[in-house]
Formats: C-alpha cells, structure tokens, sequence
C-alpha cells in the first residue's frame, strides 16, 4: 500500500504542476486578451470621439457660416463654396475613421493620421471662419467708408445747390446791373447828345452881300460885277450850355449853278454830316472866341474869277450841324 501510495505521489504531483501551468496560462491568455480588449475599447472609444468632434466642428462651422451668408449678401457664394469643401473633407475623414473603427485593431500610426485628418479639418474650417470673419470685418469698413463718402456727397451736393443758387442769383444780380448800367450808358449818351446839340450854336439876324473894296471904305452891293468879294454877317446868340471855348463856325457858299464854291488853297475842305456820315463839302471857316454870350460875326469870301449872277444860298454850320441860311441875289 505505502508502495503504492509512493508511486501515485509523483503522478499526482505532476497533474498539480501541470493544472497549475495550465492556470498560469489561461490565466495570462486572459490577461492578454483583456488587455487587446481594453486596447480595442479603447481604439474604438477614440474613433467615436473623433467622430463626434468632427461632427461638432463641421455643425458649427456651417451654423456660423450661415450666419454669415444671412448678414451679409455679397459672401452668400463663397460661403458656400467653403461649405461644399468642408462637407467634403468631414465625408472623408470619417469614411477613414470608420475603416479604422470596423478593422478593430488600429495602429498608433492610422490613429495618429486620423488624428491629424480631424486636425486638418479643424484648422481648415477655423480658416474659413476666420476668413468669413476679416471679411465681414473689411464690408463693415467699406460700408462706413460708403456711408462717410455719402454723407461727404450729401454736403458737396448740399454745397454744390447753394453754391449754384449764389451764382444764379449773383448771375442775375450781374444782368440786372448790366441792363441798368445799359440804361444808364443809353441814358448818358442821349444827355451827351442833348448836351451836344444844346451847345450847338445858332445863328440870327444873317445878312448876306456883295462887298465892292475901296480905299476909304467897302461899299456893299448887289451887283455881280462890281462885287470884289462876298461877305455873310450874323449873331451868335448867347448859349450857357455850351463851354466858352474857341468854335469854329464854317461857311457854305452856293452859286447861282448850285456848285459849292471852293478853292483848297484859301481854305476850303469838307466835314462830315453828323446825320447821313456824307461829307459836305464848306467854302471857308472862320474860329471865334465864344464866351457863351452874343456877339456879331462877319465871314468873308474873295476869289479873283467874277461872280455869276442870281441866287445863291449861305449856309453856317457849327458842329458839323447846320445852324443858319440865307439867300441872297446878285444882279
């Protein structure tokens, strides 16, 4: 029996060594497989992570830019088309996140890549949103600076109508002095011609002769052939208009063939007509101190050809005005 018993110790204690071995391994089998399970909790609990803070970033993203598109009309088709790239990018980093999640056992290389896809998106989105941002900062710049260029229009448009209402009423001012100073100017010069014609002289009492010269004294007549000369007398009546100044009083002679009588070298010329601009041809003159009172003045006229019998006519201009006539006969 004590043999026996000998020989089963051995045995038993061998099937204890090796239950004991068998323990020790599937106890540290489990152990690991609970670790790859731990690991692949893990995996899987940082995938879904990704997943969701993908998913909170894309609809947060989209929630502000569309925000931004509704402020602001002009961003409307940028805004989209950030959008259209950010839903793009979101469709492929969670399509690699799901091949990571359904394969179980993910490297830390495909999670860090992973990883740095969610980091991608987020960057690109902050981005865009920063973007979105400097530009509804920059259309808040131009929008004042077109609100400070309109009301800057308002006052140039504002000064602009004053300016233009000052310069047609100065304009009008301008024509109203101009018509008056026409006026006056048309006024003036009918005074200066009344003034003209009042200072014209006249002449009265014009006697007109034939003067026969002697030694002692002439002799008038009315014969032609014993007439040496012609003589025309009158009085300058007395004027306060015109100035006391010397005048030159000019004498017309018209023979009995209704010539003029002239000789240029005793004198004769012409003065223009103050009425028709013709010039009219004179047979002599004669200057006289004039005092602005009356007094009598006699013209002469001697030429060495005989004078013609019959009618002739004296005129005196003074002026270049026509201021006295008088016919006379020769026999």
């Amino acid at each position: 029996m004590s043999s026996s018993s000998n020989k089963l110790l051995p045995i038993a204690l061998g099937v204890i060594i090796l239950l004991l071995g068998l323990n020790a391994y599937f106890l540290a089998n489990k152990v690991s497989q609970g670790r790859v399970i731990e690991n692949q909790k893990k995996e899987l609990s940082e995938a879904e992570k990704m997943q969701e803070e993908l998913q909170m970033q894309y609809d947060d993203a989209i929630e502000q830019l569309d925000l931004a598109a509704a402020e602001n009309e002009d961003l409307k088709v940028q805004i989209e088309e950030q959008k259209r790239t950010l839903d793009k990018k979101l469709r492929i980093a969670k399509s690699k996140i799901n091949v990571l999640t359904a394969k179980g056992n993910a490297s830390i290389t495909e999670l860090a890549e992973a990883r740095r896809m969610v980091d991608d998106f987020v960057l690109q989105r902050n981005g865009f949103l920063n973007e979105i941002n400097n530009l509804k900062a920059e259309n808040q710049n131009l929008a004042s600076a077109n609100m400070n260029l309109s009301q800057e229009k308002s006052k140039l448009t504002a000064a602009k109508v004053q300016l233009e209402t000052i310069v047609e009423e100065q304009t009008k001012i301008t024509e109203e002095l101009e018509v008056e100073k026409n006026q006056l100017a048309e006024t003036k010069t009918k005074l200066e011609r009344r003034v003209e014609l009042g200072s014209i002289l006249s002449a009265n009492a014009i006697k007109a002769t034939g003067v026969k010269e002697k030694k002692k004294s002439d002799v008038n007549t009315d014969l032609a052939k014993r007439s040496d000369r012609l003589m025309v007398c009158f009085e300058i009546a007395e004027n306060r208009i015109a100035k006391a100044s010397k005048e030159k009083i000019f004498l017309r002679l018209i023979n009995p063939r209704g010539e003029t009588m002239a000789i240029e070298s005793q004198g004769s010329g012409y003065f223009d007509d103050p009425v028709s601009g013709q010039a009219v041809r004179f047979t002599t003159s004669k200057e006289v101190d004039y005092d602005n009172t009356s007094q009598d003045v006699c013209i002469n006229w001697k030429q060495d050809a005989t004078y013609d019998k019959g009618k002739y006519v004296a005129e005196l201009y003074n002026k270049n005005h026509m201021i006295g006539t008088k016919e006379f006969v020769l026999k």
